[in-house]
């Protein structure tokens, strides 16, 4: 079987929508290599797939930037333009960016993160505005909808008119390199970074959505009670970080 797999969040570091895509990818050529896996993203500007593995995969690629893209995705559904001839030699196309081009005779598998353009207004007014419309029809193509916990499959069934039976329940895993906790692999990570010996660590882009605001308000209580602890973010920068930074 040939499977498809957009690499587009990781080709343009999307945070962890890029990892999951990335790690996917890897990992399912580790445990089923009888497949055959073939790369797909919307290119433009200088955007290239990471080095090895996936840099060595076939790859398929669209050359439009990320809102013509999503012009042209929303349209297709719309007006019932078939764009299976953008992916014409691959079996199943698994969607990683919340974005699925409108295929007809090809099966399609959505990953759907969260749902959280929906249920909050961390996003920014044409994100949640595209995905509020396009996501109703995403969903009804999709012959498998993959969700990384029991919380995010009922907010999906809550919210749209998807059979439970075609909305799976797949935790997002955990590279390996991340299981050595030895003192000594501790204690290297801790020295490269300047960390203190105890300190409360969010892993993310920064950005309204992630919360952080709350998290330092929640800091800087703690303060007052005289309980010191320190802060380590790990992100880069996202948009709207400007008012998490200047806290």
């Amino acid at each position: 079987m040939r499977i498809g797999i957009d690499l587009s969040p990781t080709v343009y570091l999307r945070g962890g929508m890029g990892r999951y895509a990335q790690e996917l990818t890897v990992a399912l050529q580790r445990v089923a290599p009888e497949h055959t896996y073939v790369g797909f993203y919307n290119r433009y500007a200088r955007g290239a797939v990471p080095p090895s593995p996936l840099d060595q995969l076939e790859h398929i690629t669209v050359p439009w930037h990320n809102k013509p893209w999503r012009v042209r995705v929303m349209l297709s559904h719309y007006l019932r333009w078939p764009q299976d001839h953008l992916v014409p030699t691959v079996d199943v196309f698994h969607v990683t960016d919340h974005l699925l081009p409108y295929l007809r005779h090809t099966s399609t598998v959505v990953t759907l993160h969260d749902l959280t353009y929906l249920l909050t207004d961390t996003h920014t007014t044409l994100n949640t505005l595209f995905l509020k419309v396009c996501m109703p029809r995403f969903l009804a193509q999709a012959k498998a909808v993959i969700v990384p916990s029991t919380a995010t499959k009922h907010d999906l069934l809550l919210n749209y008119a998807v059979r439970a039976s075609k909305v799976h329940v797949i935790p997002e895993g955990v590279n390996a390199r991340f299981f050595d906790r030895s003192p000594e692999a501790i204690a290297r990570v801790c020295q490269k970074h300047h960390l203190p010996d105890t300190f409360v660590l969010t892993v993310g882009t920064i950005e309204p959505r992630k919360n952080l605001s709350r998290l330092l308000d929640a800091i800087i209580q703690l303060r007052k009670r005289g309980v010191g602890v320190p802060l380590v973010v790990a992100g880069k920068a996202g948009w709207r970080s400007e008012a998490v930074e200047s806290m």
